[in-house]
């Protein structure tokens, strides 16, 4: 298993919270699994450390990759253990995922607040090379009108 690349490496900056908690009856769960996927467990840390303040980030399976120093086969095999094993929940938008981290496991918002609400704010994590040449987005931009004074 490779270590995921330093921050400084990536350009990314991790949450600027000063904590994340974690609840003590969880430790055991993470333990169990580090012994069946170490990968799946750095994916975890990874995506904790730059989830948004509601517990969700919004990453290419591209972004994963580079993020947490793993190959491709690794960051699907471990976002489908991570599913699962009830850790995250992904949620469908287009072709990037929206990851929620179980708020039952870690959390970094007010705990008044977990489980009463639906909304999330979400850390995006995308890279150049996965967005359309400049050429393409020229070509999907419409030209806007001008409202009457």
């Amino acid at each position: 298993m490779s270590a995921a690349p330093p921050v400084a490496q990536t350009g990314l900056r991790p949450n600027r919270r000063p904590y994340t908690q974690l609840y003590n009856a969880h430790i055991n769960d993470i333990r169990e699994l580090l012994s069946v996927s170490p990968g799946a467990v750095n994916l975890l840390l990874v995506m904790i450390e730059h989830m948004g303040r509601r517990n969700a980030l919004v990453a290419s399976i591209a972004s994963l990759v580079r993020i947490s120093g793993t190959s491709k086969s690794t960051v699907l095999r471990a976002l489908e253990l991570l599913e699962k094993s009830n850790f995250i929940q992904r949620i469908a938008v287009d072709t990037a995922p929206v990851i929620i981290i179980n708020d039952q496991v870690v959390w970094t918002d007010r705990p008044e607040f977990r489980g009463k609400m639906t909304a999330f704010d979400a850390a995006v994590i995308t890279f150049d090379d996965e967005q359309p040449t400049s050429h393409q987005r020229r070509r999907c931009l419409k030209k806007l009108r001008r409202t009457p004074a």
